[in-house]
């Protein structure tokens, strides 16, 4: 049986909030610049870090229309809130991607905060499906590594949970 994993992003989500905070008036070049530049200080000492900016690219957070995500995943109502890698990893199919990287969220209105967390995600056609129902996309930038469907299933197989690919792989 499947196993939930409760990954505490709290780490990465202080981190990289109180660098992108510092920022008034936060547009997404801005932003995207600002977290380039705080996950090339933690590469120095973090793996992962270093792995994702490597490999890592901006993904087009343009959310496909709402026929391509249900024919695309199947499953999609029966989503877990903040659960987006076991999200993600059970609902892959062959018309969509793993992607796995970090959320930004801008601000909106009086929202003063722009917060970053480590974060898991399916694509179609190069567009972001967001797994989490307590997500809303607007406003989101996404950075990421895309995986293999096979790499996706082989590690859920072997290690009966739904882990970060990025930690068990670095």
């Amino acid at each position: 049986m499947m196993k939930f994993n409760n990954w505490d992003n709290t780490f990465n989500f202080i981190r990289y909030s109180n660098a992108l905070s510092e920022i008034n008036d936060i547009t997404p070049k801005k932003a995207k610049e600002q977290f380039e530049k705080t996950l090339r200080k933690d590469a120095e000492t973090h793996p992962e870090c270093e792995y994702y900016l490597k490999n890592g690219s901006w993904r087009d957070s343009k959310r496909p229309s709402e026929q391509t995500v249900s024919e695309a995943i199947p499953r999609i109502d029966e989503l877990k809130s903040r659960q987006c890698y076991y999200n993600a990893q059970t609902s892959l199919s062959p018309r969509t991607t793993y992607v796995e990287g970090y959320l930004i969220i801008l601000p909106q209105k009086d929202e003063e905060t722009t917060i970053s967390v480590a974060h898991a995600w399916l694509e179609t056609n190069e567009q972001v499906i967001e797994l989490d129902p307590t997500i809303e996309q607007s406003n989101t930038l996404y950075f990421g590594v895309e995986f293999a469907n096979n790499t996706i299933h082989e590690t859920l197989v072997e290690k009966e949970t739904a882990d970060p690919i990025v930690t068990t792989t670095v």
